[in-house]
């Protein structure tokens, strides 16, 4: 029986701590898991021949522009590792989840962003860097792209740009002008950027975050263990996702609203873990600290 293309969670899970969570010929923390011995030539996940690349890397190597040694050169030397980045570029220095989206500060694990119920656009606090998943949709509703916790699962590698240095992270789709930026010099860590779907565009900048279909947005709030749930259907907005200890802070001072956010999800955490689970009931109600 053949094995499934998915790579095994522990092999994947080896394959970035070797190569300090990035691909192993330029760094950026974007990746796919490429097989040096070709799965066309045998269905295996031997991490001895296998390699962490970025997309671009990936079809350089599956094309047969970097040959079985070179691959195994840069297997045996990764980039990061090289440098000493054994943490991965996009290296966040802080002990929690959170984001600004221009005036609008969100703390929590997970699914951020939501549009009639799909998954958009989330983070994680990862063994050793932050981990991002994204839907990246056309303005004629067709899915460009798929990154799930760092891994590139669909799009095609050559029309994209993508810019890491460390600490940020640039995602760029020339001919739709897609992009996401990430800035994880800052804490929290800034994203900017614009989200399609449904043919309707989600606006994330300075400002916070605006909705074209209404005219309106968010702006100065911080929201404290909710996912933004955009309802195309019925033009309106669902905040809280599963916690029935989700709220939103209006703190006018935006460092202090940062503190206050993160001690309310810290204690969202620990009454999570006291009752022996990560997973919370359906929200019954939200707070609001002002």
């Amino acid at each position: 029986m053949p094995l499934p293309r998915t790579t095994p969670a522990a092999v994947a899970r080896k394959l970035r701590q070797e190569s300090g969570f990035g691909c192993c010929v330029c760094g950026v923390p974007i990746i796919q898991y490429h097989h040096i011995v070709e799965w066309s030539e045998e269905h295996h996940f031997r991490p001895d021949d296998m390699m962490t690349l970025c997309p671009t890397h990936h079809d350089q190597a599956t094309k047969g522009a970097m040959p079985e040694a070179e691959q195994r050169g840069y297997k045996a030397r990764p980039y990061n590792i090289q440098r000493n980045r054994v943490n991965g570029p996009l290296e966040v220095k802080q002990d929690y989840c959170a984001a600004d989206f221009g005036s609008v500060t969100v703390v929590g694990d997970g699914t951020f962003l939501s549009i009639d119920g799909e998954a958009i656009l989330g983070f994680h606090l990862g063994e050793k860097n932050l981990e991002i998943s994204l839907l990246l949709y056309d303005e004629a509703d067709n899915l460009v792209l798929e990154i799930d916790r760092n891994e590139w699962v669909s799009g095609d590698a050559l029309p994209w740009d993508i810019e890491a240095d460390w600490q940020t992270l640039t995602i760029r789709e020339r001919a739709r002008q897609i992009s996401l930026s990430i800035n994880g010099k800052t804490i929290p860590i800034e994203i900017r950027g614009q989200i399609w779907r449904k043919g309707v565009r989600v606006t994330l900048d300075k400002n916070g975050i605006s909705f074209a279909h209404q005219g309106s947005g968010i702006s100065e709030l911080a929201l404290v263990g909710m996912a933004l749930n955009v309802d195309m259907e019925k033009f309106s907005l669902g905040l809280g996702q599963g916690n029935p200890s989700a709220m939103f802070i209006s703190w006018p001072q935006r460092r202090e609203r940062l503190w206050r956010a993160k001690a309310a999800w810290l204690k969202i955490v620990k009454d999570r873990d006291s009752i022996g689970t990560s997973d919370a009931s359906e929200p019954t109600s939200s707070s609001k600290v002002s």
